[in-house]
């Protein structure tokens, strides 16, 4: 058993006095705890909590009123599963790797607003992402299955 954790938390200011919609501050939390089912398979669940924050919704040139309304808050949750084996034995770090990967990711109503009118990823609040997956370094304990 073993558990990954990563996060980031960054932000970007123009060079305008006050907040703007390219104001923004954004993070991401990730935790991947693994299991092993003997010494060559194992598989991963996977959570990720995604926000970001932009400065203002609405200019003060495009208010009639004048008035910045904001901050502009959107996030998104995502949960995972990602079966996979690998030749080189148990371990959280060891490749060669192939996997399969089944996402959902929960978008909330700022999230959507997000995307392009005419992009589908803003009409749906769920999103199913099946795939496969291969990783290896050059220096892995195994080159090869």
């Amino acid at each position: 058993f073993g558990v990954m954790l990563g996060s980031y938390v960054r932000s970007f200011r123009d060079a305008s006095e006050g907040l703007n919609f390219e104001d923004v501050d954004e993070g991401v939390v990730i935790v991947r705890p693994t299991f092993w089912f003997g010494d060559i398979a194992g598989a991963s669940l996977e959570g990720t909590f995604e926000m970001v924050q932009r400065g203002v919704i609405t200019e003060p040139a495009d208010d009639p009123a004048g008035v910045p309304q904001g901050p502009f808050i959107a996030s998104m949750w995502r949960i995972g599963v990602i079966p996979f084996i690998t030749s080189a034995g148990r371990g959280n770090f060891t490749r060669p790797q192939l996997r399969v990967l089944y996402n959902v990711a929960f978008r909330d109503d700022s999230a959507r607003l997000l995307y392009p009118v005419d992009d589908g990823f803003r009409e749906r609040n769920v999103e199913h992402f099946i795939g496969l997956g291969a990783e290896w370094w050059f220096n892995s304990s195994s080159y090869g299955f």
